[in-house]
């Protein structure tokens, strides 16, 4: 599941859940197969790897995984990546 998370400069950043399963994969093999297909600016600069919440039928509760990407985008860890990402803004 994609989401997109606000940012200062560049407008969006795509965040991934990924749905933990058997034959997991690592960040950098995901970052790997989506460089090798996605424009540069849509490759994701952050997954993560969690149960996904569904409902009693079954579908994947969005609202609840875009309150969960913006409690990420506000802990620190989240803003010392999207920091690393950024370029250097001239101030005005």
């Amino acid at each position: 599941m994609s989401l997109h998370l606000a940012h200062r400069v560049f407008c969006i950043l795509p965040v991934v859940f990924v749905a933990l399963g058997k034959d997991d994969v690592g960040a950098g093999a995901l970052t790997e197969y989506a460089r090798e297909r996605l424009a540069r600016y849509k490759i994701p600069k952050r997954f993560e790897f969690c149960e996904l919440p569904k409902t009693s039928t079954g579908k994947i509760q969005k609202n609840v995984l875009r309150d969960r990407a913006h409690e990420l985008k506000e802990s620190p860890e989240a803003e010392a990546a999207l920091a690393a990402v950024s370029p250097a803004v001239p101030p005005r």
